[in-house]
């Protein structure tokens, strides 16, 4: 198993940090990464700078772009974290909120997988646990619009939900509002979080929502999204 070994070498509180980072696979080191991580004052936000270089080993440097993929995808996974954390805490999320996550792997670039998920025409096609149709859609992927779409069931009445796009950044990160209209009590208001981070063999997806007030409303969400993944799944092979 390939393993990462590091050590801070450069740090500034509040503005600057730096390491330097390892990869070791099978007893000898492939690849080093120098990353710096600056951060700038914005007014009411804080921009996150990402400085690298490096020195590839051995075999690795006749294989740049698995290289190359390789520090992207973790550096893209590091500030993902950071910034959910961050966006837990400006929601005013508390630590044991009830929280969804979910992770799939998925045979298609991240460019193909953020495409399903903001283009209508894609959307409509794979959306929602298995039997279930789309048989209305207000729906335009861009940040501050309102969405909403319309589920029809296998058996029963149609239904909506909707939301807000807080965050659209193709081909990484989509994040919205997500609300059922005429709402059961024990529903409210979440926020969904989608990363797409590329792989060797395509796409590592993960999804968070939150927060919920009831285990049995997260569940009931964990199942429709595991479906709904399923089907997306489908639609891109």
């Amino acid at each position: 198993m390939g393993t990462f070994r590091g050590q801070v070498t450069d740090y500034q509180p509040p503005s600057r940090i730096g390491f330097r980072e390892t990869l070791r696979l099978f007893g000898s080191d492939l690849m080093e990464a120098r990353p710096e991580y600056l951060l700038e004052a914005d007014r009411d936000r804080t921009i996150v700078h990402h400085i690298a270089e490096g020195e590839l080993f051995g075999l690795m440097r006749l294989m740049k772009p698995v290289a190359a993929l390789l520090a992207r995808s973790e550096r893209t996974r590091t500030v993902e974290s950071l910034r959910r954390s961050l966006a837990r805490h400006d929601e005013g999320v508390a630590v044991d909120a009830l929280r969804l996550h979910l992770e799939k792997d998925l045979a298609a670039p991240p460019e193909r997988v953020f495409g399903a998920f903001a283009e209508a025409s894609q959307l409509r096609q794979w959306w929602g646990p298995a039997g279930f149709l789309v048989p209305q859609l207000q729906f335009d992927a861009a940040e501050g619009a309102s969405y909403r779409i319309t589920m029809q069931p296998p058996d029963g009445d149609a239904f909506q939900l909707g939301g807000t796009f807080r965050i659209v950044e193709a081909p990484w990160r989509l994040v919205f509002t997500f609300a059922w209209e005429e709402p059961d009590p024990e529903d409210q208001e979440t926020l969904v979080t989608l990363s797409f981070a590329p792989t060797g063999a395509g796409t590592h997806l993960s999804l968070d929502q939150d927060p919920f007030k009831t285990e049995t409303r997260l569940e009931l969400h964990r199942n429709g999204w595991t479906e709904t993944l399923e089907r997306l799944e489908r639609f891109l092979s």
